[in-house]
């Protein structure tokens, strides 16, 4: 993902904020998903509105919000599974 970033043309410094080192990613432990849309932000598509009203109904969360406590850069587009109760 890091040479994909920098292959566009993206300063080094800013394409190391959007990749996590390897084995730091959620991605490593399947219940990780990036939702993206070719032709638009996700923030901006009806599939976020609709993940944000009930992504819970199914035991999934939006990982890195805007605000998050963590200081984590905003990442509409990715959501972990959770276990839940049913």
């Amino acid at each position: 993902m890091l040479e994909g970033l920098l292959a566009t043309g993206r300063p080094f410094l800013n394409a190391v904020r959007w990749t996590a080192p390897p084995g730091y990613s959620e991605h490593i432990t399947g219940r990780a998903v990036d939702f993206v849309p070719s032709d638009a932000d996700f923030k901006d598509v009806p599939a976020y509105q609709w993940l944000k009203e009930r992504a819970a109904d199914f035991c999934f969360t939006e990982s890195y919000p805007l605000g998050n406590a963590g200081g984590f850069e905003w990442e509409p587009w990715h959501w972990r599974y959770e276990e839940c109760d049913e």
